[in-house]
């Protein structure tokens, strides 16, 4: 994936999933009355603002020039103007869902935890599951889709994780450039009050912590933060359609698991082959689909899109959620918007991206 297509994903999500941080971002720049806005590459250089006052449409370009940049850097960047836009406007914009999830992080219920590995188990050709031992009685979840920032040492570092490192710590690390941890969201897939269990993805380009999870062994201390959720669909809905590939596989079947019986729920799993088939929900209610790329690429199949182009959806009270490799999450969400999903009724998160 090149810089420009990584651009290009990171404007995709906030055009899908933050229309209004971008609408403050716009009544900030401009000193017109913005109605609607989108984010967009000027002239192949420069990140902008394509937005209308309801009269005329018009592009703010920012000083923020992509050459030589990355799309962490532009992440950045755009958080920043979310806090200016914040400072200036204050109470004259209503709080935009970026903001609500900074302040969901910070809250209390989201803490650090310090334990070891216990025992790691291959539960599937590639989806090694990780058992840590550690004091989790205050471990608050959701009952959905809880995931955690896994913090481990780096390869080549000889640096010691310890029960008083915390989350300030891992991000002042950031800040200084210092290449001591790593850390990475997963979700829960199991938890008791003295352990707690990790599915992890093994692939042949791993980032930091998907190296880290080939060779973890028992003793090895790690951080755990948090947890946090995004499954938040809306009250008395009918009906639920899940879908994911291996990376997504734990928080759809916790969802599934915690469901109303109520709630008819059909889950779309695409994984490797039938070994990596895992069911295990049993509920009357929710009806498991597995579907296997065999010998396409992770994140280059068109398996499960194909299969959720043919279902039925329901006529009104559903919600969507999926999870997975990014370029094929959009694809899938940009499917179902095309037929008339609107958006309070689908929620897909870019879990990984291909290379």
């Amino acid at each position: 994936m090149n810089d420009l297509e990584e651009f290009k994903l990171l404007l995709d999500d906030y055009n899908s999933n933050h229309s209004d941080a971008i609408l403050l971002i716009s009544n900030h720049l401009s000193k017109k009355k913005i109605i609607r806005a989108e984010t967009i590459i000027y002239d192949k250089v420069f990140f902008a603002i394509k937005a209308t006052d309801g009269n005329s449409s018009f592009i703010m370009k920012t000083n923020f020039s992509l050459e030589g940049k990355t799309a962490e850097n532009l992440k950045k960047y755009f958080f920043k103007l979310v806090y200016q836009a914040r400072r200036k406007i204050k109470d004259g914009f209503p709080k935009t869902r970026i903001e609500m999830n900074v302040e969901k992080s910070s809250s209390a219920s989201s803490r650090s935890f310090f334990s070891r590995v216990k025992k790691t188990n291959m539960i599937s050709t590639n989806i090694r599951e990780i058992t840590f031992e550690g004091d989790f009685k205050n471990l608050k979840t959701h009952g959905t889709d809880d995931f955690m920032l896994v913090i481990v040492p780096q390869k080549d570092s000889n640096f010691r994780m310890s029960p008083s490192y915390s989350i300030t710590d891992f991000r002042r690390q950031g800040i200084q450039g210092k290449k001591d941890t790593a850390g990475a969201f997963y979700t829960i897939r199991q938890l008791d009050d003295d352990k707690l269990k990790i599915w992890f993805v093994l692939h042949d380009h791993p980032a930091d912590l998907g190296d880290w999870a080939k060779r973890a062994e028992v003793d090895d201390e790690v951080i755990l933060w948090g947890p946090r959720s995004l499954f938040n669909p809306p009250e008395n809905i009918k009906h639920l359609i899940l879908f994911c590939d291996e990376s997504g596989l734990p928080a759809m079947q916790s969802i599934s698991e915690h469901l109303n019986d109520e709630i008819n729920c059909m889950a779309f799993y695409e994984v490797l082959d039938e070994n990596c088939c895992i069911p295990i929900n049993l509920k009357r209610n929710v009806k498991e689909n597995w579907i296997y790329r065999e010998k396409d690429q992770p994140g280059e199949s068109k398996h499960l899109l194909n299969t959720l182009k043919n279902i039925k959806l329901p006529k009104d009270n559903f919600y969507i959620f999926g999870a997975g490799e990014a370029f094929q999450m959009i694809e899938i969400k940009n499917h179902f918007m095309n037929i008339g999903v609107l958006k309070d009724q689908i929620n897909v998160s870019g879990y990984w991206k291909r290379k």
